[in-house]
Formats: structure tokens, C-alpha cells, sequence
């Protein structure tokens, strides 16, 4: 399984380091993408099976393009996806 970390803002390097170890100690590969766009997001997404992020905003553009993850669980965020009240 891929596995796509993405943050606008970079992680620590201790922490990707650390990120990286759990996943390929679970059989998995990282795939990175700091400083990235949403377009780079949505991009990345479909050739993944899983999803980390730090604070970035994971809308239904991007896990419409996670192909590859599209899950009961993906399902399911979508339908909880925040939706800050009209002004």
C-alpha cells in the first residue's frame, strides 16, 4: 500500500523520519508531498491507498480523486466534512 503524507506546512524531519518508519515497518511505502498545492493534492491522491495530512483542509474534490482509498471510511468523512456556518 502507498501511503501519502501531505502538508502545506513541512513536518520536522525527526517526524517524517519517524512517520516513515511505522509505515514501511507496516509493510507500506511513503509517499511525501510538502509544500504542495491542493492541485498537487488532488494529483497525488489517486495513486494511493491512504491518507495523512497535518491541519490541511481535505475537501470532497480530494477524496473524490482518492480512487484508490475510496472506502467506507472515505465515505463516511466525506458525509462529516466541516462546513464553517454561513455568515
Amino acid at each position: 500500500m502507498k501511503i501519502l503524507v501531505a502538508t502545506e506546512k513541512p513536518f520536522a524531519a525527526v517526524a517524517v523520519e519517524g512517520i516513515r518508519k511505522e509505515v514501511e515497518q507496516a509493510g507500506h511505502e511513503l509517499v511525501l508531498l510538502e509544500k504542495g498545492t491542493k492541485d498537487d493534492l488532488v494529483k497525488a491522491v489517486a495513486d494511493v491507498d491512504g491518507l495523512i495530512v497535518r491541519s490541511d483542509i481535505v475537501d470532497t474534490t480530494v477524496l473524490d480523486a482518492a480512487k484508490k482509498s475510496e472506502s467506507d471510511c472515505a465515505r463516511r468523512s466525506r458525509s462529516r466534512q466541516y462546513r464553517p456556518p454561513s455568515s
